[in-house]
Order: C-alpha cells, then structure tokens, then sequence
C-alpha cells in the first residue's frame, strides 16, 4: 500500500512556490535594469534574489521532506497490517501442506495391453504435515459423476481418484497404490476393499498408522500411485492437477513417454490462487531442447489455496505402439 497526498495540497504548495519564484524573478530583473538610480532597487534586488534562492530551496527540500513523509507513513502503515495480518495468515495456513511435491510420469502403453487407449500416469507425491491421522485411505471410483467426490471428501482420504465408469477399479493394471512412506518408513497390512457409492464400484486402500508414528508434531507423507489417462488418438492431452487443501512451497514436475510422440509440452498455472503476494513462481521446461517437450516443471514457492490447479498440455503429432514396461499382476 501506498499513500499519496492530497491533489489540492500538492497544487497549493506548487502554486505558493511558483508564486515567489515569479516575484523574486521581477524584482531581480528590475532592480537589474534600475541599479544605477536608487538604493531601493538595489535592496528589492537583494530581496527578489532572496525570495529566488528561498524559493529553490523549498523546492529542493519540499520534496524530499515529502518523499520521506509518504516512505515513513507506508512502512507504518506495513507493519501495522503485517501486525494485525500476521495471525489471521498463521490460522490460514494451520494444517497446510508444506514442500509440496508432485511428480508424474505419462508412459505409452504396450500393443498387449488390455486397455491400448489409455496411458500411464504414474505418480509420487510427498508433502509435509502437521498431524497423522490414524489410516491412510487412498480411493478410486469407476464413474463419471463429480457428486462421488462429496461423499469422499479430501479430510477423509489421502488420494482421491474418479475413472470412466466401464473400467475395473480392482484391476492393478487401472489403480494401484505403491510405497507409501511415513518419515521415511515403509507401511505395509493395507487393508483392500471394493464397495459401492452412489451405485459406483469404488476401491479403498487403507494403510494404518501406528501410534509411535503419531506421536510427535510434523511428519514427511510420501506414496505413489499408478492410475490410466485416456488417450487414443487425441491430438490434444491436457494432464490437471487440484488441490484440496492449503499449500505451500509446491513443485510440480511433469515427464511424458517419447513414445507418445509429443510436438510441444505447454505449462500452466493460470488457475491458482495464491494466499498473499505470488512471487518468485515459475512455469518451464525442466530440460534444454531438444528435450524441452518432454519434461515440465512449475515452481510455485508461496501459499496457495484450495482449488489452486496446475495444468499440462500436450500436442502430439504421432501415435507410437512401443511396448511400455510389463507390469506384474
């Protein structure tokens, strides 16, 4: 924030100095021309000369008295906020995700694969925070309708995932949870089952966490997930990433199969929203050409709010059928 003063102050004190200026200028003048008649020339010289100089003076200090005054009020006025602010911004952000990671990998899939249309995407995401909640769930729902998502809210699980409606949820060539790491230690007796929400067949994954875990303040959460991403033949793919939750200090990367055969890979982060001043964020390719198209990345190193959304865009110009790594059943 910045304060300016008034128009009419800063027009009357223009005016007042312009003034004398003139004044002083007359005087200086005609007592010049005058000198040689009179001692009263001679003295309205000395005052004309005075009223110049006192003149150009006020000038020179008016103005940086004024500077002075605004930088004074602003630096008042910016504590004053960031003193009344600063709790309210530390209660928006109480629970956050902190060094928020996100890593994908987008992999063609194989000519002997059961679902030929659909890529890849293989994820890590790890991220600090506060407090653990007793399980982990991660879930994943074969249908089309948002309103899943109501019942699966983001308090309640970890990851959240909606695929088309005509795939199985059960199948690990379609979902699968991979590590799933607390202060880098391994959970393990997942607990596996498929039910129904909203008459869609949904898969929940439930890791325990033991209560040495919970039991002191601030934790690393990192886990992989593999999910599909429809493909085909479309010339245009757009990878999304949301957040459900506050976040700060995130870095999403973004690396896509040769195979895929992309033309230009385009970053965005258009659709964030940012908890305070967005400074310092950047959206790039993480290598030189000729492998630019290949690999994304966006820094985003300040606050952002829920519903903050991170995009990839891809342009392909070719289909490829290379065989993709053979995933154990």
């Amino acid at each position: 924030m910045r304060i300016e003063p008034t128009p009419w102050l800063r027009r009357s004190v223009l005016l007042a100095n312009g003034l004398a200026l003139l004044v002083g200028l007359i005087m200086v003048v005609t007592a010049a021309s005058l000198s040689s008649q009179t001692v009263l020339w001679t003295i309205a010289g000395v005052i004309g000369g005075a009223l110049v100089s006192a003149t150009v003076v006020t000038f020179t200090l008016g103005g940086i008295s004024l500077t002075e005054t605004i930088t004074q009020v602003d630096s008042a006025l910016l504590r004053g906020l960031q003193s009344v602010l600063g709790p309210v911004r530390e209660t928006v952000l109480t629970g956050a995700l902190a060094a928020y990671r996100w890593d994908c990998w987008l992999a063609w899939p194989g000519t002997d694969d059961p679902y030929p249309d659909y890529a890849y995407q293989a994820l890590r995401i790890s991220y600090r925070i506060d407090n653990l909640p007793p399980a982990l769930r991660f879930v994943c729902a074969a249908t089309r309708d948002d309103r899943v998502l109501e019942q699966l809210t983001a308090d309640d699980y970890a990851f959240r995932w909606l695929i088309d409606d005509h795939l199985k949820v059960g199948d690990p060539h379609i979902f699968r949870i991979g590590v799933v790491r607390v202060d880098n230690q391994q959970l393990g007796g997942a607990d596996v089952r498929t039910e129904t929400i909203l008459g869609a067949p949904t898969r929940v994954i439930t890791y325990p966490v033991s209560r040495t875990l919970r039991e002191t303040l601030g934790h690393t959460l990192e886990f992989q997930v593999l999910v599909r991403k429809y493909v085909g033949d479309e010339a245009r793919v757009r990878i999304q990433t949301q957040l459900f939750r506050t976040v700060t200090d995130a870095e999403f990367r973004f690396t896509v199969d040769p195979a895929l055969g992309i033309e230009r890979l385009f970053t965005s982060a258009s659709e964030v929203s940012a908890l305070g001043v967005a400074r310092g964020g950047s959206c790039e390719s993480t290598f030189a050409e000729p492998f630019g198209r290949h690999a994304g990345i966006v820094r985003l190193p300040f606050p952002l709010q829920a519903g903050s959304c991170v995009a990839f865009t891809l342009d392909r110009t070719r289909r490829n059928t290379r065989l993709s790594p053979e995933l154990p059943v």
